[in-house]
């Protein structure tokens, strides 16, 4: 009903203006409610509820707000597994998060050329085991580290807060998560005491484990824990931001966010790859709603064991084709990104008040106590604020080879105006619509250049006292877009 009635999804017209041609032949009413259909990698048919405008930004902040900030692309392929829309603005959604925005992206540092790590094809045969703290800051239960535990075939993660890095802690958080998904042959650490002490040696001994050490002070032997550790620390420092330092108490639910998402290297989720189905969140539950869901007849119980051995065969195979070609792709080109766990790396936006010579920017202070200062453009980026960027994107036509599955318009990538096309667009407007456009591109063409000279506000590099809260030290400063003052 909503969507029957709804100008939401005006843009997908009956012209094909917006909506490329061949997508029409996807779109189909399930229970009355409009769905396009999809491949998946496993060459099933995927329903995507079509989303009116309304509940476009409710799913975008439910997954990527909500769901541990994670980065564009993973965001969009929790999107696309659920819903649908024309020109899915996800891109811009992520760019413009002013959290992700602070914390900031990590700076690329070229490393050794990268030596694959081994194709496991059991699940939970092989499994690597780090420790990510100290963090800056207990929480109110005294958690200051966090046992990160990744397996190899299924890259399935557990993480346990703890108090000490001792090696009986050490020693029952690990005997916890196996409880639950059993002993390993084989176990990844680094050289650390507590992994090497002799309450570890007896625990590896009583139940057959093999414990590989990683390669002192190079941290990629241990790579594949290294990197959920990075992914971790980042979801726990944006958590952090936004609200307390009560991170141990929403651990597992982060873990949810990040065995929802499918790998990049193995195609599909690690929940898929351990349970042969897709993980049921909170949203899917509203997307059942939305769509009238009603449930299926029970599966005679030897069919489902049997179906799901298969799902889980053909899934470990299809994730261990996609991890070698991951991997040869990887070895050619490895960048290794690195920054402090728990602080944001941006502090803004600040408005820019002069451009003073070729790579100099004087930064106004958000207080009128404090003089602006003069930055360097290597010290700022600019600050994509979410309300600006609503209504950017220019629809064309255009051929359906233009356009792959799952890519979307966003016009030129350079932030310039060349590409938009007003003459396709002005025929659609009414006089009076016609008239504020020409003020508003008037008044804000400065704003709308290309380069460093278009932008207003930025992110700018700060200094900060030791004395100041580590949440509040930051290396950089974030700037609006808009016009000069």
């Amino acid at each position: 009903a909503v969507q029957s009635g709804h100008n939401g999804l005006q843009d997908i017209d009956i012209h094909g203006t917006l909506l490329a041609k061949r997508e029409w032949t996807k779109l189909k009413l399930i229970q009355g409610v409009l769905h396009r259909m999809a491949t998946d990698p496993l060459q099933k048919q995927r329903a995507q509820l079509v989303l009116p405008k309304e509940y476009r930004a409710l799913a975008m902040r439910a997954l990527h707000d909500d769901f541990g900030h994670l980065g564009m692309e993973r965001t969009l392929e929790l999107i696309c597994s659920r819903f649908y829309w024309p020109w899915m603005d996800v891109a811009n959604y992520v760019r413009s998060c002013e959290v992700c925005q602070r914390v900031g992206k990590p700076q690329d540092q070229v490393k050794a050329p990268l030596q694959p790590l081994p194709i496991i094809e059991v699940p939970f045969q092989r499994v690597a085991v780090d420790i990510l703290g100290p963090f800056p800051k207990k929480t109110p239960r005294g958690k200051q580290y966090i046992l990160t535990f990744m397996d190899f075939a299924t890259r399935w993660p557990e993480a346990v807060p703890l108090n000490n890095t001792r090696a009986k802690s050490v020693c029952q958080a690990l005997a916890d998560i196996f409880a639950r998904v059993g002993w390993p042959s084989n176990i990844l650490t680094d050289s650390g005491t507590n992994f090497l002490a002799g309450t570890m040696k007896n625990l590896w001994e009583a139940h057959g484990v093999n414990h590989l050490v990683a390669t002192p002070y190079h941290h990629q032997t241990n790579g594949l824990v290294q990197r959920f550790n990075g992914t971790l620390g980042a979801m726990i420092c944006k958590f952090v931001n936004e609200h307390s330092n009560d991170w141990d108490l929403v651990l597992q639910q982060l873990l949810f966010a990040y065995r929802a998402v499918p790998h990049p290297s193995l195609g599909f989720s690690p929940f898929e790859l351990v349970y042969g189905r897709e993980v049921k969140g909170p949203l899917q539950l509203v997307k059942q709603q939305w769509e009238g869901f009603t449930p299926s007849p029970g599966t005679n119980i030897l069919d489902f064991v049997s179906n799901l051995q298969s799902t889980l065969r053909h899934s470990l195979a299809l994730a261990k084709e996609n991890l070698k070609d991951a991997q040869e792709e990887q070895k050619a080109r490895y960048d290794k990104h690195s920054r402090e766990r728990m602080e944001a790396s941006w502090e803004g936006p600040f408005t820019v008040q002069e451009h003073l010579g070729a790579v100099n920017y004087l930064i106004a202070s958000p207080t009128s106590n404090i003089k602006p200062k003069v930055y360097h453009v290597n010290s700022l980026k600019p600050f994509y604020s979410r309300e600006l960027n609503v209504c950017q994107f220019t629809a064309q036509e255009t051929d359906d080879a233009e356009w792959p599955e799952g890519v979307y318009y966003e016009g030129k990538k350079d932030g310039g105006m060349e590409e938009v096309n007003l003459s396709t667009t002005l025929g659609r407007l009414q006089r009076q619509q016609i008239k504020q456009l020409a003020q508003a591109l008037h008044q804000f063409s400065q704003p709308l250049q290309d380069g460093p000279n278009g932008h207003t506000t930025a992110l700018t590099q700060s200094s900060r006292k030791k004395s100041q809260p580590v949440w509040n030290r930051t290396s950089n400063t974030i700037c609006d877009l808009g016009g000069v003052s």
